[in-house]
């Protein structure tokens, strides 16, 4: 089973079907960031404003990952951006 990570790097996003990236340590920011926006943004362009804000490639699955773990859970379908109710 081959383990895909989508990054955004150099205006456009790219998947990597190898290479492994690093553990990301997520500062204060960035949790408040998710937080704040997941609701309304989609976890791609999230990992997208993420990368820029930041300055290294962040990836779909970190995103999403951290989301989950902060007790973010959004409703399933395609292009949907709302929030699961607790």
């Amino acid at each position: 089973m081959l383990n895909y990570n989508i990054i955004y790097a150099n205006d456009h996003f790219i998947i990597h079907k190898w290479a492994k990236i690093m553990n990301i340590k997520w500062s204060v920011e960035d949790r408040q960031f998710i937080k704040e926006h997941a609701a309304h943004i989609k976890d791609k362009d999230l990992a997208k404003a993420l990368s820029l804000r930041v300055g290294r490639p962040i990836s779909l699955g970190a995103v999403r990952k951290l989301r989950q773990r902060l007790g973010i859970i959004k409703k399933s379908g395609r292009g949907i951006c709302e929030l699961e109710e607790k």
